[in-house]
């Protein structure tokens, strides 16, 4: 059965039959989705919970919504009237349901845990994101403009490299405006220290094209391969084989906008072994296959 992508959750979610969204590669070589709802009943609509998964849904009010009710695990809260700057931070692990009175336009934002964390620099260890919260922020409401001008046309290679960083400063406006929290957790023994894995991100990410063998990285810092791809786990959130998949993909991505460059140049570029192995992760990182997400950013 095919994996179900994040603009067919939100499609379902919100009882819509299809959803039109621009998904974006954010860092590292994680998609953001976003999309623009509009559900149009007279008397308003619920939602019903996606799927659980590790990320988050922003949903930025495009207009204004009544009666608004928000349900996730044990939380709840309502507002009479929502304003056009508001919006509100669901997390997918937990089941969630909305209610309104009055036809609803928003923008939907589908970001996944670490690409919050990546863009705050935090540590999943020892921060959580504070979710079900209700946000009236003139900046955020700004940034969702831009990305809201953005829908209209088609994705050009300029427009997805635009794009992609509003959507990251979104992700950083997320983390200014408080949605982080302490976790208060005790450090592990056997997390990297700061300059250990910038160091080992660095090498990684200079030689990906030529290949890096994860073993000989544990061997040159006197780390026993398993004691490394834990150490790189816990100071990351992935292991050390997924980081280094993300990065390949994020830069296949940028040479995907060259239209000269056939995708089995792409795949060996940027460190693939062969065309099938690129085209399985890409599948596998971004819900679709590689030819597909270049006709549909960039019409080719």
């Amino acid at each position: 059965m095919p994996k179900e992508l994040p603009s067919q959750r939100m499609a379902r979610s919100f009882g819509l039959k299809d959803l039109s969204a621009t998904v974006v590669c954010a860092s590292p070589g994680l998609a953001i989705t976003l999309a623009e709802l509009e559900v149009s009943p007279r008397r308003g609509g619920e939602s019903v919970s996606m799927r659980p998964d590790d990320a988050f849904l922003l949903i930025h009010f495009t207009d204004r919504l009544e009666n608004l009710r928000c349900e996730e695990g044990n939380d709840v809260w309502q507002v009479d009237r929502t304003g056009q700057n508001e919006s509100c931070l669901l997390d997918l692990r937990e089941p969630f349901s909305l209610s309104w009175s009055s036809p609803l336009r928003a923008l939907a934002l589908y970001i996944p845990r670490q690409v919050l964390f990546d863009v705050g620099a935090l540590s999943l260890e020892r921060h959580t994101f504070r979710s079900g919260r209700r946000m009236d922020d003139p900046i955020l409401h700004s940034i969702m403009e831009c990305l809201k001008e953005s829908l209209v046309d088609r994705l050009t290679r300029d427009r997805e490299r635009y794009v992609r960083h509003v959507l990251l400063a979104t992700c950083a406006r997320l983390v200014q405006l408080g949605a982080v929290e302490e976790a208060n957790l005790p450090v592990a023994s056997h997390a990297m220290a700061a300059e250990q894995w910038r160091d080992a991100a660095s090498v990684m990410r200079d030689h990906m094209e030529k290949g890096v063998s994860i073993r000989e990285l544990a061997d040159t810092r006197g780390l026993v391969y398993a004691e490394f791809v834990r150490a790189f786990k816990r100071s990351f959130g992935v292991s050390p084989r997924d980081w280094l998949t993300a990065r390949r993909l994020e830069r296949a991505l940028e040479l995907m906008g060259n239209r000269s460059l056939p995708l089995t140049e792409i795949a060996s570029r940027v460190g693939f072994s062969d065309s099938s192995q690129f085209s399985r992760l890409f599948i596998r990182f971004m819900g679709c296959p590689p030819g597909a997400w270049r006709r549909e950013s960039f019409g080719t």
